[in-house]
């Protein structure tokens, strides 16, 4: 197995061309995983991925198709006995452990809608009771942390969006920055890094981002990019 992880990550606004464009540009030969918020499905539920990709639903898929928010696409190349899908029991969350020469790694894809952030308290919960169950493999497990979750603050967003670091805004972000603090993780999506674009102000902002344990970012084994409707930054 490759030493070096390449995840692509991308909202697609459940938009019909978009995906199409994705999933047609993807190239098996360059990315491993790609992690989909929002995607298109069709009237029976399905993706339409081409031959080169195993698609992964949240096991809630099966029972409330139209909830789903999130969805992994893994490489065929992967051999099947080196990842496992892991349920956190949320249409919203899609999580894949893979066994790497460098150990294990969870890779969790959160949509997290802002008004309740069920998402983001859901995937939070399960990450810190893995912390806590204290056995040799869960202190040897990386995380990555692949998310459209839909905050403003500071830490990312440039400075023309001061406009939107409202109070309630902020205590939103503050739970998941105090979160990925406990768990020892490092934001690894550089601030500024435009993912979409306002159609009522034409302003840009960050609301995709990517967290990694600290333990995985000084291996230097992960190449990820995140993106709202590639090729330009998505309206709305």
């Amino acid at each position: 197995m490759t030493p070096q992880l390449r995840i692509h990550q991308q909202n697609i606004n459940k938009s019909l061309i978009t995906q199409s464009n994705l999933l047609h540009q993807l190239n098996p030969d360059t990315c491993d995983l790609t992690a989909i918020q929002e995607p298109y499905l069709d009237h029976n539920h399905n993706l339409h991925a081409t031959h080169h990709w195993y698609t992964l639903y949240p096991k809630e898929h099966y029972v409330s198709p139209a909830r789903t928010r999130s969805l992994l696409l893994v490489n065929k190349w992967l051999a099947t006995n080196a990842w496992t899908q892991i349920d956190f029991e949320l249409s919203d969350i899609t999580v894949v452990a893979l066994n790497m020469q460098w150990g294990t790694v969870l890779i969790i894809n959160l949509y997290n809608n802002v008004e309740q952030q069920r998402g983001l308290k859901q995937a939070i919960h399960k990450l810190q009771s893995r912390a806590c169950m204290g056995s040799r493999a869960s202190r040897l497990e990386h995380t990555i942390w692949l998310s459209d979750f839909n905050l403003h603050h500071p830490l990312w967003d440039k400075e023309p969006n001061s406009h939107l670091f409202m109070r309630l805004n902020l205590e939103k972000s503050q739970e998941l920055i105090d979160a990925v603090a406990d768990l020892d993780m490092q934001m690894t999506l550089l601030k500024n890094t435009l993912t979409l674009r306002a159609l009522a102000t034409r302003n840009y902002m960050q609301l995709d981002n990517i967290f990694l344990s600290t333990s995985l970012i000084s291996t230097s084994h992960v190449a990820a990019c995140s993106q709202e409707n590639a090729p330009q930054a998505r309206f709305r």
